[in-house]
């Protein structure tokens, strides 16, 4: 529940070896700071280590395993233990390894509050660019955001269904507790049941109607579906006019958003992902892809103020905004919470304009734009501590 960064310094004299280029370790110590992320006044806690490491104790122990024990029994050496007053942290281990000092946290789900993050920046602290990669889960403000797709305009990497699907399922079930809500189902995106059995069926009509325009003809790009489990005058829906209805009306050229959790509001249950096409082959209902280079990002936190918000997926792209070589953006991309953002996060922790993302030979970065909340990097591995 708290994020950690860092600035070392030297506690004695050079420790480099200039004959060798090695770096002494037992000479120095680093500084971290830990940022709260409970509303208590103290805002951060800085704390000095030395090589043989310490671990940060807050007072959450949802993780049920001690790292600084596992470590201590595995090297046969004890560990100093620093309190960290805060009700929502856990654990992070801080040891040397080789040359360098690294921030180890304790396992933990993320959620809008939970996890231990790195900080990428805010208004106090400069940023720190980091390269997006797939399964990143950041926090813009308080929203969780975990990079689903990247394609560099020559392959493509996704995340696995059942990932994504894993990591809703956690953070939602976190927030249940948090909410005293324990127990309660948590849907997730294939809500509706792909069996043969299914009331849907999903697949193309020989002679139906579309309920939305009244419509008829079908042609294989724009079948008409059977989406949900709606019967008799609901039943059927041409793909365009469902697509159409379920916009979030701030699509783009350079961002497409779509809502993975689209429901009916007849029968009130949620749409197939994806239709069978003629010929045996399968089309995704809401996932229509903007053209390469692009990332996808998904909302995976919920908010009680806007719950429209969570299971909802962002792709930018940067087919109209790209250099003649290919590999870097003309411009930045931006994420706020005001209109003219590129990608809209209608949030109130989250920053008018936020952070952004450009493409800087052929990486996506991520950049956060002196944001009022912050912006954080979850931290599922270790992680080595750099200056700054």
């Amino acid at each position: 529940g708290s994020s950690a960064s860092s600035a070392r310094r030297l506690s004695g004299g050079d420790p480099a070896d200039s004959s060798t280029g090695v770096v002494d370790t037992s000479s120095l110590q680093v500084d971290v700071k830990v940022f709260h992320c409970s509303s208590s006044k103290q805002r951060f806690s800085s704390f000095s280590i030395k090589p043989s490491g310490v671990v940060i104790q807050g007072s959450n122990a949802k993780s049920g395993l001690d790292i600084g024990q596992a470590y201590a029994n595995a090297t046969c050496s004890s560990l100093q233990r620093y309190e960290l007053t805060d009700a929502r942290a856990c654990q992070l281990l801080v040891v040397s390894h080789k040359n360098s000092f690294w921030a180890v946290p304790a396992p933990e789900a993320f959620s809008r509050h939970s996890g231990t993050c790195r900080m990428l920046g805010d208004r106090n602290h400069p940023p720190s660019v980091h390269s997006l990669s797939v399964g990143d889960v950041l926090r813009v403000g308080s929203v969780g955001l975990v990079v689903t797709e990247v394609h560099d305009g020559t392959s493509l990497e996704a995340l696995k269904d059942s990932t994504i699907d894993r990591l809703v399922r956690d953070t939602a079930a976190v927030v249940e507790k948090e909410d005293g809500k324990a127990g309660a189902q948590v849907k997730t995106a294939n809500a509706v049941d792909d069996s043969p059995d299914s009331e849907g069926t999903g697949c193309i009509s020989d002679q139906k109607m579309c309920y939305m325009c009244f419509d008829d003809e079908q042609t294989s790009s724009n079948p008409l579906i059977s989406p949900c489990k709606c019967t008799g005058d609901t039943q059927w829906v041409h793909v365009d006019c469902l697509r159409k209805w379920h916009r979030t009306g701030n699509e783009s050229e350079v961002c497409n958003v779509t809502s993975v959790t689209a429901s009916c509001s007849v029968c009130k249950t949620s749409y197939r992902s994806s239709i069978s096409l003629p010929g045996g082959k399968k089309a995704e209902i809401f996932n229509e892809q903007l053209k390469p280079p692009y990332i996808s990002f998904l909302v995976v936190t919920k908010h009680d103020m806007a719950k429209s918000l969570f299971n909802t997926r962002f792709q930018l792209s940067f087919s109209t905004v790209i250099s003649p070589n290919g590999l870097n953006s003309t411009r930045d991309l931006h994420i706020g919470r005001s209109s003219t953002s590129d990608m809209m996060l209608d949030y109130r922790t989250v920053s008018a304009h936020h952070a952004a993302v450009r493409l800087r030979d052929g990486a996506f970065q991520f950049i956060d734009c002196s944001s009022s909340n912050g912006s954080y990097l979850y931290l599922r591995k270790p992680v080595e501590l750099k200056l700054g």
